[in-house]
């Protein structure tokens, strides 16, 4: 079986959700447009609303995965200044 790499995944999860919301909201204003009777106009607020939900929600994942890289490199660059410590230590005791 293909086994994806994680980063290949987190953008595959996103494709997919942005097109899930654009297309649901689409949809929701095709089928109003259905129901009432005003043939254009649901379908383009859809259209704009889907838009609009899917690339909020884009950015913001996109900011949660940068906050979350950004501590996984701040929590790194700790625990080497902290090992690099540690060996100067060392060398003054000797």
């Amino acid at each position: 079986m293909l086994r994806l790499p994680p980063e290949t995944m987190r953008y595959l999860t996103i494709g997919a959700e942005f097109i899930g919301i654009f297309l649901a909201v689409f949809l929701l204003g095709y089928w109003l447009d259905q129901r009432v009777g005003y043939e254009p106009l649901f379908t383009i607020l859809g259209m704009i609303a889907g838009f609009a939900g899917a690339m909020y929600r884009l950015l913001r994942t996109a900011r949660e995965y940068e906050d979350h890289r950004r501590r996984e490199k701040d929590a790194s660059e700790r625990r080497r200044e902290g090992s690099l410590d540690e060996g100067q230590g060392r060398d003054n005791e000797t």
